[in-house]
């Protein structure tokens, strides 16, 4: 198998900066056109002016993406083979897609792909997928993951090694470096953990049904995994729309009941931190007091409109 050494992961890295660089000048070169083009348009086309509106946003937001992607590229890699090809196949997960401008291959797939199951439930031996074209059976070979801060590979761990890499440098046992990972507490906010999603929470995050409902202790990561699926649903959703729809389904079209401020400001940075942008809060008892006096506000008392100043409602501080 190739490319396991150092060497050839470092060199696998530089083919991406590379990349990410040649897509950074392509959208930096793009961004005036579209200015351009959107203060050409009449301010009465309006279906024009939502589209370079659009157009605008969407350039903006790549180079932010692709500016971020430049210090951390990927996490992971699966290594194997599908039922019946002799072929190996090498899948590097990230925080999104990242394509060679050259040929349009594929050098980072997105997390959330089906191909992504493998890094999170997989274990090395058979194991399968399922893809739009169905359940694909493969064998794993290998399964690594990766440290990488400012575009310099850190380390490397992996589940097992094989002969095939004895020569090289020992590389340090995945478990401690995903401990190490969870450990970690460098902000006062909760932040994404694409990194060490475990096999059950993969599976939440995942699921097909359209009602989902988590129980748990306190801690056990609850709020996290949910908002990992908020970001698995969008990409779904613009998966299953196509492009010319996908422009639409935004963080901002979800909503979080947050039962206070200090909770919203505390999970506010997971949907950016997985380039989905900042998701709608709203605090229950805020949303329910609003509720509750628009409709007391609607009703007579002795013959005359209650207005919604006039309204007292006593709930508990939940």
């Amino acid at each position: 198998m190739s490319g396991l050494s150092r060497q050839a992961e470092e060199d696998y890295l530089g083919r991406v900066a590379t990349a990410i660089d040649s897509h950074l000048r392509a959208a930096s070169a793009q961004l005036p056109e579209v200015w351009k083009e959107a203060g050409r348009i009449p301010d009465r086309d309006y279906s024009a002016q939502v589209h370079a509106h659009w157009r605008l946003g969407s350039t903006e937001t790549r180079l932010h993406t692709l500016r971020e992607l430049r210090s951390s590229p990927y996490f992971g890699r699966i290594d194997y083979v599908e039922d019946g090809d002799a072929d190996r196949q090498t899948i590097y997960l990230g925080p999104v897609h990242l394509d060679d401008p050259r040929d349009g291959d594929y050098l980072v797939y997105d997390w959330r792909a089906p191909v992504g199951t493998l890094y999170y439930q997989g274990e090395l031996g058979p194991s399968s997928y399922f893809a739009p074209a169905g359940q694909i059976q493969v064998r794993i070979e290998r399964k690594r993951t990766y440290e990488i801060k400012r575009c310099k590979l850190i380390r490397i761990s992996e589940t097992a090694r094989g002969e095939d890499n004895r020569n090289e440098a020992p590389l340090a046992p995945l478990d401690d470096m995903l401990q190490e990972l969870l450990d970690r507490n460098t902000s006062g906010s909760m932040r994404q953990i694409v990194q060490t999603i475990q096999a059950e929470q993969d599976t939440v995050i995942r699921s097909e049904a359209e009602v989902l409902v988590v129980q748990g202790p306190a801690g056990s990561g609850k709020t996290v995994v949910a908002l990992h699926r908020a970001a698995y649903l969008l990409y779904q959703l613009r998966e299953k729309r196509g492009l010319q729809a996908a422009h639409g389904i935004t963080a901002q079209r979800m909503l979080v009941l947050s039962p206070n401020q200090v909770f919203s400001d505390y999970i506010s940075r997971v949907l950016p931190d997985l380039k989905e942008g900042q998701i709608r809060q709203v605090i229950l008892e805020r949303l329910v007091r609003e509720r509750l006096a628009r409709g007391f506000a609607k009703r007579c008392v002795n013959g005359q409109a209650v207005t919604s100043s006039r309204v007292f409602l006593r709930l508990p501080s939940w």
